[in-house]
């Protein structure tokens, strides 16, 4: 597989948020406040990531990256 599905990479860093999991020991860092920079064959996605760890209790988690241009095109509709 080359890619890693958005909703695996979500939880991905939703774990690494958790104190004790195996993705918190793994992470090394956030990248920025809760942004995590999930790696994988074919290039990264960045994650947002909002846990209360005493709970746990998620806040927020989220991909902030819009979908790439599918297609570009105009429509032509008759006048009248």
């Amino acid at each position: 597989m080359r890619a890693y599905w958005v909703t695996g990479a979500v939880c991905t860093a939703v774990a690494a948020r958790l104190p004790g999991s195996v993705p918190n020991e793994a992470a090394t860092r956030a990248v920025s406040g809760g942004l995590f920079r999930v790696r994988h064959p074919a290039g990264a996605l960045d994650v947002e990531a909002d846990v209360d760890g005493t709970t746990p209790k998620v806040r927020r988690a989220a991909q902030p990256q819009t979908a790439r241009r599918l297609m570009d095109g105009v429509v032509r509709l008759p006048a009248g």
